[in-house]
């Protein structure tokens, strides 16, 4: 994390994340981020629209996807996710096991991090 960025969170106006700030300095001294190990986690959706179809969610969900533990400190990482608009297609399959043509089967023995079939996506274009 940029040291600008540390700095803007440790000089905020706000008077109610001063204290926490203060608090949290002073039980974690060697802490070299400000920011509470309890703060609360980021959650902010932007809606698929019309005018914008997508959907986006910002939060810390990150570390459900795989075994990060300690080598990252959740407070500095955020979790972008992406929507957008699909036609649904039979060409659009998931497939649970290796990548396949359309033609072929599913195979049994993949695996994702909580031992149900692994997915793969594959998406087939049509050029015309």
């Amino acid at each position: 994390m940029k040291n600008e960025l540390i700095d803007s969170i440790k000089n905020s106006p706000n008077p109610e994340w001063q204290e926490r700030i203060a608090k949290h300095e002073k039980k974690h001294p060697g802490d070299p981020l400000p920011i509470p190990f309890a703060e609360p986690e980021p959650n902010v959706m932007i809606p698929y629209t019309k005018n914008f179809p997508y959907h986006c969610q910002v939060h810390r969900d990150a570390f459900s996807y795989g075994d990060v533990g300690p080598r990252a400190d959740s407070r500095v990482v955020v979790d972008l996710r992406f929507f957008g608009k699909q036609e649904i297609r039979k060409e659009n399959r998931v497939y649970f096991g290796p990548p396949l043509s359309p033609k072929e089967e599913w195979v049994a023995g993949n695996t994702d991090i909580y031992g149900m079939p692994q997915p793969t996506v594959s998406i087939w274009y049509m050029v015309e």
